[in-house]
């Protein structure tokens, strides 16, 4: 027994200043292989791209000193894309941080070849699509012409996938082919529909941010020579009215797919062909996307049979639900998991997904979506984590309260947990404050 503060903790100074394993970004190539990024403080906190085959293989593609990070936005993300090569196996697709360049990579055993000019890290990339005919790279770019932050433009760009010079405006930027491309402030999630024929991208403008106001803008393409056709069509937000429309994404029919808070929830909703008004999928006074801090955060995926997978966030806990789109009901996935980070990633009926409990460090999980007992899902890789017992984690309990102005907010309580110690009857615990100062 002893008063809350002076109970001994079985963490110490160091375990919390040692850096851990980071995982992020999953994706499956077309041959089944699951890609994934490291950050592995060890490596002077490179960020490295890992493979698992199908046949369980792991094996690391990024050598040194190449380091898989964007800038665009400074927040990054967007950092590599998988297309399948002419022999069948994954290409790889990278910005590579000290350049920002963009890599090409024709296997693990490979050395990469620049696709973009060198410019000293002035052009940025990230957030790229292959053209389903495999001849152009639609990405962000940021490009810093000058040495004021309002010298710097964001742009969708087109490039050759076989290296050859050059890039051309698609969308963003200052606009350009007659004023029929709008201008932007800021460009993301490029997503061109399987048969090439039509682009859409998010955009949004100071001074919001894209948690603010977006505008979800559609267009006819000539995936040939990778331009837009005729006038584009404003899709969704761009009133000005605060919806924020996030990561659209074509279907196997041609549907685009994207989320919106319009409702005051970013629920799913799709439009059909990328013309008629988006409509509500699933309806649930859930966010099933989060704040777009950084690119290549998809909270969702779209399956081969029609259905979706979204992550669903009720109070602070994450859930996976499947969706029916054209009955519009869900059901959960039953995960032993509570904090899930996008992006998600599917191959077939597999899904691979970062997610964290209080009982589970970060773990790359993977399962089968058709498995009737998901829980006893095996992680895969795990990031480093102190282990403590579990009677001495604190596990946070959600809750509200009336601030000064009238407005409620929310938090998590961690109350004093120890397998070891007990405090005297009656003695209430000090309390520690952590809040963030925004702006989400």
């Amino acid at each position: 027994m002893a008063p809350f503060g002076e109970w001994d903790s079985p963490i110490a100074p160091r375990d919390m200043a040692t850096g851990g394993l980071q995982l992020l970004s999953p994706a499956y190539a077309s041959n089944g292989s699951l890609f994934w990024l490291e950050g592995r403080p060890t490596d002077a906190g490179r960020v490295v791209v890992v493979e698992r085959t199908v046949g369980g293989l792991v094996r690391d593609w990024t050598k040194s000193p190449f380091n898989v990070r964007s800038r665009v936005h400074e927040y990054g993300g967007g950092a590599y894309w998988l297309t399948q090569g002419e022999d069948g196996n994954p290409l790889l697709w990278f910005v590579d941080f000290v350049t920002q360049r963009v890599f090409r990579q024709a296997g693990s055993d490979r050395d990469p070849v620049g696709v973009t000019e060198e410019t000293a890290a002035r052009h940025r990339y990230a957030d790229g699509v292959v053209t389903p005919n495999g001849d152009w790279i639609v990405a962000v770019r940021e490009r810093h012409e000058g040495e004021q932050a309002t010298d710097v433009v964001n742009e969708l760009v087109a490039f050759r996938t076989d290296g050859t010079p050059g890039t051309h405006l698609v969308a963003g930027g200052l606009g350009n082919h007659g004023g029929r491309i709008p201008p932007a402030d800021f460009v993301a999630c490029p997503t061109v529909s399987p048969d090439g024929t039509r682009i859409a991208w998010v955009a949004w403008d100071h001074p919001n941010m894209p948690w603010d106001d977006t505008s979800l803008w559609v267009a006819d393409f000539d995936q040939v020579n990778a331009v837009v056709i005729g006038e584009p069509w404003l899709l969704a937000g761009g009133s000005g009215n605060g919806e924020a429309v996030t990561y659209p994404a074509w279907n196997s029919d041609g549907d685009l797919f994207a989320m919106t808070d319009r409702t005051g929830w970013w629920n799913l909703h799709r439009s059909t062909g990328g013309a008629e008004p988006l409509a509500a999928v699933w309806r649930v006074d859930q966010d099933c996307a989060g704040p777009m801090w950084g690119l290549g955060s998809a909270p969702y995926v779209l399956l081969p049979d029609g259905s979706a997978v979204v992550v669903a966030l009720n109070g602070a806990d994450g859930h996976v639900f499947r969706v029916d789109v054209q009955l519009g009901m869900a059901y959960v996935i039953n995960l032993p998991v509570s904090q899930i980070q996008a992006p998600i990633a599917s191959s077939g009926l597999k899904l691979a997904l970062v997610a964290s409990s209080p009982a589970l460090p970060g773990s790359l999980l993977e399962f089968d979506l058709e498995d009737a007992n998901p829980s006893s899902t095996v992680a895969l890789v795990q990031q480093g984590a102190v282990q403590v017992a579990s009677g001495s984690v604190s596990v946070g309990e959600p809750i509200s309260f009336v601030t000064g102005d009238g407005a409620r907010a929310n938090a998590l309580f961690y109350a004093p947990t120890s397998a070891e110690w007990v405090a005297p009857t009656g003695e209430l615990p000090p309390v520690i404050v952590l809040s963030h100062g925004g702006p989400t």
